[in-house]
């Protein structure tokens, strides 16, 4: 097994440092619910799992989808929304402090047959004894921005939200003054994002500061209560000079040019407004919030069995043709597959077996109840049990 790394230009650009590889057991893709709970069935045996996922936060499409609405199927749960599942589930597999790595999409995967050498786009390297593929529907990918001239700014100067995320590298790169940030898309996230540095910006000493939000249609896709606020904040800059400025222009951006000075220092933005008047506008820095798109991404060129962009399994374990190489959720197809959370706990409870007598080297692994097992309650972290003999 071989891929080859995807091509499309989007906004992830090769570091020039390799980095240190990371040797663990098992390696899941993906931190949406069914990825989670195989995290905590692999602790119960005895194995910690790193996690990489696309998006910066873990959920899936529970977060993503359903992040604010409730769902009724959870067992043992009448209701809850899916960023409350996720908060349950994380807090559940905590005892087996997996770790996570976060806004990285799995790129490379090679396999000499005992373990699988794996690459993110974000260089991260694993060396692996198995892989738990638990991506859903596919990876949630950021759409990107799409004009002319990005590619040398990409992950310096031009880079996905969150604003969080890239806040102490925005002000590494603000040197003009007054600096100008563009934030592009219509998005909740673009508004938030807007409204972030508007608010960071107002806290800056000695620096002046212009935000743009920037969307191609004149009504944004944000709740009420963010559309007020943002407009608020522009009436208040507008009538209230100070040292950041925050405005909307209904518009797309055409083409970024660099500094005459210096091909690698994003200068000026070229972009249409909604007249169809091409202009020219100061940009030291943007920030993409143009919302995410599950796609099936890399996986398709991992050499995996595929139908119908799903991948079979086997049920006895959840192995997939590829030895060492699991899946679960709705990734995976086989015979009544039925795309629930419930079934993805089912798939990852007895992938968690399948992956452990890879990892373990074992032909069976024993199963006990956390009832009545004090070797999984220690696991657990339970240090005082009242274990009683139980009758099955």
């Amino acid at each position: 097994m071989n891929s080859a790394q995807d091509q499309n230009p989007t906004l992830s650009d090769e570091l020039e440092v390799q980095s240190p590889q990371i040797d663990c057991d098992v390696l899941i893709v993906g931190a949406g619910p069914a990825g989670l709970f195989l995290v905590f069935e692999l602790g119960l045996l005895g194995i910690r799992a790193h996690v990489v996922d696309a998006l910066p936060h873990a959920g899936g499409q529970a977060v993503e989808l359903f992040g604010d609405k409730l769902i009724y199927d959870i067992p043992g749960t009448l209701a809850c929304t899916g960023r409350e599942l996720t908060q349950r589930l994380l807090q559940q597999c905590k005892p087996f402090a997996p770790q996570f790595h976060l806004g990285e999409l799995v790129q490379t995967i090679e396999s000499d047959g005992d373990h699988f050498k794996i690459e993110t786009d974000a260089c991260t390297r694993f060396k692996t004894r198995a892989v738990g593929i638990a991506s859903g529907v596919g990876a949630f990918l950021h759409r990107p921005l799409v004009a002319n001239g990005l590619t040398p700014f990409l992950r310096k100067q031009i880079n996905n939200g969150p604003f969080s995320s890239v806040k102490a590298q925005l002000q590494t790169t603000l040197s003009a003054n007054p600096a100008h940030v563009w934030v592009v898309g219509g998005t909740q996230e673009a508004v938030n994002d807007a409204l972030d540095v508007y608010e960071w910006g107002k806290t800056l000493e000695h620096q002046k500061l212009e935000v743009t939000l920037i969307h191609r249609r004149e009504t944004l896709d944000a709740n009420e209560t963010s559309t007020k606020a943002l407009q608020a904040a522009i009436h208040h800059s507008a009538n209230n000079p100070g040292p950041c400025h925050l405005r909307f222009v209904h518009g797309q951006i055409l083409h970024a040019h660099a500094s005459p000075k210096d091909p690698s220092t994003l200068e000026r933005v070229e972009w249409v407004d909604d007249q169809g008047v091409t202009q020219q506008s100061h940009c030291e820095a943007i920030l993409v919030d143009l919302g995410l798109s599950p796609q099936l991404g890399p996986i398709s060129s991992w050499g995996l069995e595929m139908q119908k962009k799903q991948l079979p399994v086997n049920q006895e374990d959840y192995r997939t043709a590829f030895p060492g190489i699991f899946a679960i959720g709705d990734i995976i197809t086989y015979p009544g597959k039925k795309k629930l959370i419930v079934s993805g706990f089912h798939e990852a409870t007895l992938a968690a077996y399948g992956i452990a007598k890879r990892v373990l080297n074992k032909e069976k692994i024993p199963f006990e109840y956390t009832t009545a097992s004090a070797l999984l309650q220690s696991r657990l972290g339970i240090k005082e049990t009242n274990l009683e003999p139980k009758t099955h």
